[in-house]
């Protein structure tokens, strides 16, 4: 059974209809939080041109947190992005907002490095369904 899917014992910070907003278990930065469909979608790899506005909603609610419960948030120090199956650890689709992301070190850099064969950022995300 998908982790996301039971989501009864996930600690939601945020939610809509839609969206459930939570922390990383495995923080890679001072904040970093999931915003995951409540609607089970394997990968981004495997959406289509159709849920493009799902994404772009994902994107917006993960800003909309980030600015009202982030002090001094600077949208210049996040990245945004999705792991690219295979190398996702949950088949659950979920937005990473990495904040501040110059923190990061080596590994963490590495793990979500933007437009890597493992690591999409959002917008790319979206071009790419765009283009299916």
């Amino acid at each position: 059974m998908c982790i996301f899917c039971g989501h009864e014992n996930l600690s939601i910070l945020s939610q809509n209809d839609q969206f459930m907003l939570i922390k990383d278990i495995k923080p890679a930065t001072a904040h970093h939080y999931l915003v995951i469909p409540k609607e089970h979608y394997s990968n981004i790899k495997y959406l289509n041109r159709q849920q493009i506005p799902m994404i772009e909603d994902m994107k917006q609610m993960g800003l909309d947190f980030m600015e009202k419960n982030v002090p001094e948030f600077d949208r210049n120090n996040l990245r945004l992005g999705f792991h690219w199956a295979p190398f996702n650890s949950i088949d659950h689709i979920h937005l990473h907002l990495l904040y501040p992301y110059e923190q990061m070190n080596w590994l963490q850099n590495l793990i979500f490095r933007p437009n890597s064969y493992w690591f999409i950022e959002v917008d790319e995300g979206i071009k790419y369904l765009q283009s299916r």
